[in-house]
């Protein structure tokens, strides 16, 4: 990714609500997932984010 098209998410990242971004962090939690994250790396993810184990996402 170029560096212009990081800025620009970035800025859209900085302009989303809470809601926007819990959405956000599930959904770049099951593309981990489904590129088969080891399980150890997900508790760590689940537990910085302050995701629930027992939530499907």
């Amino acid at each position: 990714m170029d560096e212009a098209t990081a800025e620009m998410i970035e800025r859209a990242i900085d302009q989303m609500t809470k809601e926007e971004l819990n959405e956000l962090t599930k959904h770049a939690y099951r593309r981990l997932v489904e590129l088969g994250t080891s399980e150890s790396n997900l508790v760590g993810i689940r537990a910085k984010y302050g995701l629930n184990e027992k939530t499907n996402y």
